[in-house]
């Protein structure tokens, strides 16, 4: 059996879940007995439909460590594989995944490795450092997830821009930030030379998400209220992100990023900028101007774009489920 344990709200994002879902849905294909355990809200499972195996939104910790426990019970020991996106786990969390029955143990987020210590860490990033060499770890852009509904979008070359018209805002599932309402504001009846989706995410509250749709009707900004939409990822010119998972996929579809220094975020947005992924914004006030400055710097766009091309070949998904048969096979 393999479990996803992961949570998903407005503080931490989406992205951890979008990553198990990927993972999730591509095993199921042929393997049976997928779970996702995702701390949550059932209102996930709108977007969140999980076809291929079986998906539990629960309220807590203690609740989805009982699932755990229930669905490893069921199954005689034999390969019980405990998938984990929870971020800030430790060496107590290890034993108490091993208690409930779990035998391999796999980490996908690059919090703690160290003091956690599970079997396997797997991650898309290639600037995190393990020191534990007891720990098998899989890491680089090799390794980096791209959504399903995205694979068929890549162009067959990258393909160079011209001219920036459509700039897309997405930050994140929840955008914990709160830059979406500041570009609002911002851009809000300026700079008419360009058109602006801000992509209201799974993780928006409906109060939240009502005051972004009625608040803000004019001209040049267009509210998605959907979680990010391939077709308009694919037809926009240049992408705004947090650094998170949505910058991999612009990256993918041969789009520039354009990413601001926010939070814990800030350490990969100047990661990748050091690698040429993408340009940073900065952080506070200076982002928007920032902004602004990129839009008109099309060689810059253009090199992080191509760049970001070549980086990401949205076969990660793929190169993960491969490993996770090999140790069932085993």
């Amino acid at each position: 059996m393999i479990v996803f344990h992961v949570a998903a709200n407005e503080k931490i994002g989406m992205g951890n879940l979008s990553r198990c879902f990927s993972i999730g849905k591509h095993l199921g294909t042929t393997i049976n007995n997928i779970v996702i355990i995702c701390e949550g809200k059932q209102k996930l499972a709108t977007v969140f439909a999980f076809e291929e195996g079986k998906i539990y939104y629960v309220e807590d910790r203690e609740k989805a460590l009982e699932w755990i426990q229930v669905l490893f019970q069921k199954k005689a020991k034999n390969n019980n594989i405990l998938i984990t996106d929870i971020i800030e786990l430790n060496e107590h969390d290890r034993v108490s995944y091993e208690m409930l029955g779990a035998e391999v143990i796999i980490q996908l987020n690059d919090v703690n490795v160290d003091r956690f210590c599970p079997d396997i860490f797997i991650n898309g990033d290639n600037f995190v450092e393990v020191k534990n060499k007891q720990i098998k770890k899989y890491t680089g852009s090799t390794y980096q997830i791209i959504r399903n509904d995205l694979i068929i979008y890549r162009p067959q070359h990258f393909i160079k821009i011209k001219n920036i018209k459509k700039v897309m805002i997405v930050l994140g599932g929840s955008d914990p930030s709160g830059y979406t309402e500041k570009f609002i504001n911002f851009f809000n009846n300026n700079y008419l030379a360009y058109t602006f989706y801000v992509v209201c995410g799974p993780g928006f509250n409906n109060n939240r998400r009502k005051r972004l749709m009625n608040n803000y009707l004019n001209r040049n900004i267009i509210i998605l209220d959907n979680p990010y939409l391939p077709e308009y990822l694919v037809n926009v010119d240049v992408v705004v992100t947090l650094g998170g998972l949505t910058s991999y996929e612009a990256m993918y579809l041969g789009k520039p990023v354009l990413a601001i220094e926010w939070a814990h975020m800030s350490y990969y947005v100047k990661e990748l900028e050091k690698k040429g992924l993408l340009k940073s914004l900065g952080n506070g006030e200076e982002v928007f101007g920032n902004l602004v400055s990129n839009l008109n710097n099309i060689p810059l766009l253009n090199d992080i774009a191509k760049s970001g091309w070549y980086e990401i070949d949205g076969k990660g998904t793929e190169r993960i489920v491969n490993l996770i048969k090999g140790i069932l096979m085993n």
